[in-house]
């Protein structure tokens, strides 16, 4: 096996005033080259374990090392601290790829995408707009070089997001939930791109419910659950037919789908007449008959004044003035035949 890029120890990770630890102890590798896709419910920590191996929340113990190299140690006590303390050359060694795109709406797509390298790595911008362009192509988008976020797609921005990423030239990619807001269209073209990365070889951290990508994509998966590390795998194929935990067979049972009736009933598309029924005696029915109550001209209210007259006749005995009383006193007076002057 391949030496690991990100090694992560005994990773302890507390909220302040919260009951329990979000991560108690989890431990776990991604060897270079390798994709490793994090499963969980909602609320498990997924999208704040790349936060914390991004730099961008503070752990409370354990290690992150990258290439060996401790990058982050846990320190009791820091959780009002902010983000990890990190050089700029250090973060953009871990590229990120967030599922709301993130994009400046202010700028352009080629804007986007050069802004960080420029500004933060210090590159040449003609350079950097050559090596943009050559991104944009990859993934379909020379076209949209000048568009702005607003007049893309979902699945264009999401597709912009991962080249922005791309550009800074990072060791490690994270991935979080990137095709959460998309539809079944948007998504394909998403997790294209993605699988070609995975196939040339750049080393990556997804984070996804997506369980058919995850299968396809993973060289390892996990599982996390209530801050600790439910099912571990190297065979994701194994992992997904046979899981070996309980936990990890009631998750994955979640995204099976059946409908369920009662034996021996078919839906019956028949009216309540056929099926011998009085339809008056359902909620429908009477609603319905009671509209047809309404609706005659021999009951309606064009005959006996309805609320109309009784409005006519409050506005009457109590004197009231102003247009409101003219607008009932015309439309009493239309309802029991009289004339409108």
């Amino acid at each position: 096996m391949s030496e690991p890029m990100l090694t992560v120890d005994n990773l302890l990770k507390h909220y302040a005033g919260a009951e329990r630890n979000v991560f108690d102890g989890i431990s776990f590798d991604v060897p270079k080259g390798k994709v490793l896709v994090i499963i969980g419910p909602s609320g498990s920590g997924k999208s704040t374990l790349l936060r914390c191996v991004a730099g961008l929340e503070p752990i409370q113990g354990g290690t992150i090392a990258l290439n060996g190299q401790v990058i982050d140690r846990g320190e009791p006590g820091n959780e009002k601290s902010g983000r990890a303390k990190r050089s700029s050359q250090l973060r953009t060694k871990i590229g990120m790829v967030f599922q709301s795109y993130d994009l400046f709406p202010n700028r352009t797509v080629l804007g986007n995408i050069t802004m960080a390298p420029v500004m933060v790595q210090k590159r040449p911008k003609p350079d950097v707009e050559r090596e943009a362009m050559e991104l944009l192509k990859r993934v379909g988008l020379a076209d949209r070089a000048q568009a702005k976020p607003h007049e893309l797609s979902g699945g264009q921005r999401q597709r912009v997001a991962i080249c922005r990423a791309l550009i800074e030239h990072p060791e490690l990619m994270r991935m979080d939930e990137v095709t959460a807001a998309l539809d079944p269209e948007m998504v394909h073209e998403v997790l294209d791109v993605v699988l070609e990365l995975a196939d040339a070889g750049q080393t990556m951290l997804i984070v996804t419910h997506e369980m058919q990508f995850a299968r396809a994509i993973a060289d390892k998966i996990i599982m996390i659950d209530r801050g600790g590390m439910v099912e571990t795998s190297d065979d994701p194929e194994a992992f997904f037919a046979h899981p070996t935990t309980q936990r990890a067979q009631e998750f994955l049972r979640t995204f099976e789908f059946s409908r369920h009736r009662q034996r021996g009933t078919t839906h019956d598309n028949s009216s309540m007449e056929e099926r011998g029924q009085d339809p008056c005696r359902s909620r429908r029915g009477r609603a319905a008959r009671a509209r047809r109550r309404r609706l005659r001209p021999e009951r309606g209210h064009a005959e006996r004044g309805g609320w109309n007259r009784h409005r006519f006749e409050r506005a009457g005995r109590f004197g009231r003035q102003g247009p409101h009383a003219r607008r009932d006193q015309e439309v009493g007076g239309a309802a029991r035949g009289g004339v409108l002057r």
